[in-house]
């Protein structure tokens, strides 16, 4: 499913069928008219499929069982017979529409399974028993309860914190974020200056900057992944750099008021070089403001990053 999409369509289908989401295997599960159902995503940005496990006497729908569902249900984009499973594809054109087409399958298709005589099935050993949902072999599928017994734990193989990064990645928009870092800078700078001209102590103000610039880049970026982690210590520095010279910049301001802040601003770095400013101050001041967006950026980047 397209991620843009993914969540409406999560909601939509919920609505409508009542079937449950689970989350780990990005699947929707449930029982209709006393038939078992699966609807997932297939790796199409506009397909959704659907499936559930029938079997009548031990044998599959027929190619001529299957076609009529072609013309009950125009909107397929194809439908098969896969072993013991009955698939079926959905064009994902808009998620309201197909969570209604997916009701729709669920309403009329267990009629006319059961008009056919075909039951309920396990996908894996295919009895006909009651199913229930199961993802223990890292593949989502309709299980009877002695078929479950087989697969009492999560597989070695299946590592959710992993999955859960790679959806980061592909959520994440790092030039976007770097945009909305920049502002994130600007409001940083700001509370320098409103923390500098209160008392003068800029230490809680580098804490504050460096705290709000990883949810900045959230902002635009909407997740934070390794990358993103990185960038936002970059623009962390470039912050409390930009932070306490525009604090000597004010200062400078003060003792030469005809100069313009920009003109002060620009020089400080020239004053410091030239030995006109005490090296020893300016860069023990930084490292006094480091320190604080040291603590400030663990917070700010701990609690972005796990907020996912």
């Amino acid at each position: 499913m397209m991620n843009r999409m993914k969540n409406e369509l999560i909601k939509a289908i919920t609505r409508e069928t009542g079937l449950v989401y689970d989350v780990h295997s990005e699947t929707f599960n449930g029982i209709r008219h006393g038939y078992s159902f699966l609807v997932n995503g297939t790796g199409e940005a506009d397909e959704v499929e659907l499936r559930c496990t029938v079997l009548r006497n031990g044998q599959p729908l027929s190619e001529a069982e299957v076609a009529p569902l072609s013309g009950k249900f125009p909107f397929l984009k194809d439908l098969e017979g896969r072993g013991n499973s009955l698939v079926m594809h959905i064009r994902e054109l808009d998620s309201d529409v197909s969570a209604h087409q997916v009701r729709t399958i669920l309403d009329e298709l267990p009629a006319y399974l059961s008009s056919l005589g075909f039951r309920n099935v396990c996908e894996e050993c295919g009895r006909e028993e009651v199913t229930v949902f199961n993802y223990a072999t890292g593949t989502p599928k309709l299980l009877c309860r002695n078929c479950v017994a087989q697969h009492p734990e999560m597989p070695k193989g299946i590592d959710i914190a992993k999955k859960e990064q790679e959806e980061r990645k592909q959520l994440e928009r790092p030039l976007a974020g770097i945009l909305s870092g920049l502002l994130g800078i600007v409001i940083g700078v700001l509370v320098f200056q409103l923390f500098y001209r209160l008392d003068g102590d800029t230490f809680f103000a580098s804490i504050a900057a460096a705290a709000e610039l990883p949810f900045m880049y959230k902002l635009l970026g909407r997740s934070l992944t390794k990358k993103g982690v990185i960038i936002c210590v970059v623009m962390i520095l470039l912050c409390i750099l930009i932070g306490e010279t525009s604090t000597w910049a004010s200062e400078l301001h003060k003792l030469y008021p005809q100069a313009s802040y920009i003109d002060c601003f620009t020089f400080v770095p020239s004053l410091v070089g030239a030995g006109m400013v005490s090296g020893a101050s300016f860069y023990g001041a930084y490292a006094y403001d480091f320190f604080g967006a040291v603590i400030g950026g663990i917070i700010g980047i701990v609690m972005a990053y796990t907020k996912f």
